[in-house]
C-alpha cells in the first residue's frame, strides 16, 4: 500500500488541508480506496470529516487498525522532533512537506540535512501562494530548490474555497464554493507529483 505523511515544523501551514486533499484526490481522481489517519492529536481531520456527511473514506486514529486499501495518507502530529523525522522517513513511502511563509520555509529548510541522511523519499510543497503579481510563492519556491528541498512544481493556491470545504466537512471539489474548479484543478496537478514519486 502506497503511504504518504504530511509533515510539518511549524503549525499554521496547512498541514491537514494537504492531507485531506491527498486522500480525497487518492478517492476522487485516482478511483483508489485510501485510509485518512489522523496522527494529531488534536484530531483536526477527524473534527473536518465530522462536520459534514462524514467523508467517503475511513479517517483513522493512530491506534486504530488500518483496513487494507490501495493508500493511507497520514496527517502526521505537528513539530516532529529529528528521531520522529528519522522514523517517518523509514516508515513511509513519500513525506509531503508544506511551506507557508518565512518561517515555515526556514523550519523546512533546517530538516534537510536529516532527510539527507534517511535518504528520505519527499516533496516539499508551496501553499497558500498568493496570486499573481505577487511572487512570494516563486520566491520560496526558488529557495526551496536552491537547498535541495525537491519542490513540487505546483504551488498550491490561497483560496476562500479551502476555507469553504473545512467549514463544510468536505474537499474543495465537493463543497459550494463557485470559483472552486481551477483550484481542485491546481490541488489534482499536486496530487499526481506525489503519486509519481511513489511509483
Amino acid at each position: 500500500m502506497p503511504s504518504a505523511a504530511v509533515v510539518s515544523l511549524k503549525g499554521g501551514v496547512g498541514k491537514t488541508t494537504i492531507a485531506v486533499h491527498l486522500a480525497f484526490f487518492v478517492y476522487d481522481t485516482l478511483k483508489e480506496t485510501v485510509v485518512l489517519v489522523d496522527g494529531d492529536p488534536i484530531g483536526s481531520s477527524a473534527r473536518w470529516a465530522q462536520r459534514g456527511p462524514g467523508f467517503p473514506f475511513p479517517v483513522l486514529g493512530l491506534d486504530e487498525k488500518v483496513p487494507k486499501a490501495d493508500w493511507m495518507i497520514v496527517d502526521t502530529e505537528a513539530h516532529p522532533d529529528p528521531e520522529d523525522l528519522d522514523a517517518l522517513a523509514r516508515q513511509f513511502d513519500v513525506l509531503v512537506l508544506p511551506v507557508a511563509d518565512a518561517e515555515s520555509l526556514e523550519t523546512a529548510i533546517e530538516l534537510a540535512p536529516i532527510l539527507e541522511r534517511e535518504r528520505a523519499n519527499f516533496v516539499s510543497v508551496v501553499n497558500r501562494a498568493p496570486p499573481w503579481p505577487q511572487t512570494d510563492g516563486d520566491a520560496m519556491w526558488s529557495e526551496l530548490e536552491k537547498h535541495g528541498m525537491n519542490p513540487a512544481t505546483t504551488l498550491l493556491p490561497a483560496s476562500k474555497a479551502f476555507v469553504t470545504a473545512k467549514l463544510e466537512g468536505t474537499s474543495v471539489l465537493h463543497c459550494s464554493q463557485r470559483m472552486k474548479m481551477p483550484v481542485w484543478a491546481t490541488f489534482e496537478r499536486f496530487g499526481k507529483e506525489v503519486a509519481k514519486r511513489v511509483e
